[in-house]
């Protein structure tokens, strides 16, 4: 069961993973446990699809989803950008955070930073195995026998 999740986000395709350090940083920054963060983030969520969301019933916060993404880009600690492998520090994801989520200019929309927060949450929460019917090289996560931590 993996917990970690590799998605597009900003320049490339990232690495977010919630440890326990990241965890008790969004805990503290959200001023709430990481099951109501989790519950009020997959609030009006019912699948990935754009025709599973009901953005009327959503009781997400833009704080927290900005810090989902900056603590999971943390915990991650790696992308990949341009076909060259990247370390992400916190200064890197604070850079990212600050141009792709925070700036006018390419900033992606609310909704699609919603479902990437959710997308992280879940791994954390739920876990996940990697589809093995995937084209190879399609899906970067990499399946793991038990561990729950990510690989360097």
């Amino acid at each position: 069961m993996q917990t970690w999740v590799d998605l597009k986000f900003a320049d490339g395709e990232y690495r977010f993973f919630l440890g326990p350090a990241q965890i008790a940083e969004l805990e503290k920054k959200c001023d709430a446990g990481i099951g109501r963060i989790y519950g009020r983030t997959l609030a009006g969520r019912y699948g990935t699809g754009d025709d599973e969301v009901m953005p009327d019933q959503g009781d997400y916060r833009f704080s927290e989803l900005r810090e989902i993404v900056r603590q999971g880009l943390i915990g991650g600690a790696q992308g990949v950008v341009d076909g060259d492998e990247v370390q992400v520090s916190s200064i890197r994801a604070n850079e990212l955070v600050e141009r792709y989520v925070l700036s006018r200019r390419g900033r992606i929309t609310l909704r699609a930073l919603w479902a990437l927060a959710a997308s992280i949450l879940f791994a954390l929460i739920e876990g996940y195995d990697p589809d093995p019917k995937a084209e190879p090289g399609s899906d970067p996560a990499t399946p793991t026998t038990g561990s729950t931590t990510p690989e360097p």
